[in-house]
């Protein structure tokens, strides 16, 4: 039987809806839907929980993907993300991550993603108390990057800082 994180935490409201008008109303997927939600999460197309083992799932037919993670173990989820994007399909991706620079997953996170906003508020996830650590929404992109970056900075720029990635040049 597969282990249960106990730290999956179904998105707040007012992060799901601004993921929606990011994407035009319409989430495809959420590959990580906390088990017991029911459909009351994202409203994607398509949601799986950890029952449905999505990281062993192709991601590319979904052109708008919602991710939060467990975050007790982020990297895998960044990994199938970067996989997703580097496919040649046109795919978006957001996360909703922990602001936690010490760990092995964020350096492979700032090299592969479009941009990163820092959350200046702690969100509540239980609708009570606030979260314990700042949170992240990140962006990976595929096609059309200045378009869709200026609609990013336009839709979440409200809500925090946003850093966009550099392109080195060797």
């Amino acid at each position: 039987m597969k282990k249960i994180p106990r730290d999956t935490y179904r998105t707040p409201l007012q992060i799901i809806e601004k993921v929606k008008t990011f994407y035009d109303t319409k989430i495809d997927l959420d590959p990580a839907v906390p088990l017991l939600d029911n459909g009351k999460n994202t409203h994607a197309t398509v949601e799986w929980n950890i029952l449905d083992d999505a990281l062993t799932k192709d991601w590319s037919e979904f052109r708008t993907i919602y991710i939060n993670p467990p975050y007790s173990d982020i990297l895998p989820w960044i990994r199938k993300t970067v996989e997703t994007i580097n496919n040649g399909n046109d795919n978006q991706i957001l996360l909703l991550l922990l602001n936690s620079s010490g760990n092995r997953w964020f350096k492979l996170m700032l090299q592969e993603s479009e941009c990163v906003l820092f959350m200046d508020e702690r969100i509540s996830f239980d609708g009570k108390s606030r979260f314990m650590k700042g949170l992240l929404i990140v962006y990976f992109n595929n096609k059309n990057r200045k378009k869709r970056l200026k609609r990013f900075i336009s839709e979440f720029s409200s809500m925090g800082e946003i850093v966009k990635r550099v392109e080195s040049n060797g």
